[in-house]
């Protein structure tokens, strides 16, 4: 993901060329990139559902995909600290089909372990040491 800055000079750029369709994405870039931004803040003062609020909005706006792997996963992370495991595991599970880092299990495992569900959080916890 490229830093903000250069997001909003690149949609000024496609703007005053008059290509309003790329200009009009690059904005939308931008501002998923600032609700993102904003949870992340948000996280640091333990209000969670401000975060999760702005991850959500940050998600529908998003069409790179590096940034929609991110804020499942972060938005997991979040759930997890809120103990919404349920909620949780949607937004691992997303992670890991995108990509199967060994961090997402672990934390999948856990949410599954809270919920009762052994097994599966056994499973993750064995993807976790492969």
């Amino acid at each position: 993901m490229d830093p903000i800055d250069e997001i909003i000079k690149t949609a000024e750029k496609y703007r005053s060329e008059q290509q309003y369709e790329l200009a009009l994405a690059k904005y939308t870039e931008a501002i998923a990139s600032l609700y993102a931004s904003r949870g992340e803040v948000f996280g640091l003062l333990d209000r969670f559902d401000n975060e999760v609020g702005d991850y959500t909005s940050a998600l529908n706006l998003t069409i790179d995909d590096w940034l929609n792997n991110h804020l499942h996963f972060v938005r997991g992370l979040t759930y997890l600290n809120m103990r919404e495991y349920k909620k949780a595991i949607v937004d691992l599970t997303v992670a890991i089909e995108k990509e199967p880092k060994f961090p997402y299990f672990y934390l999948r495992g856990s949410a599954y372990e809270a919920t009762g569900d052994n097994q599966q959080a056994r499973k993750d916890y064995v993807s976790t040491l492969k």
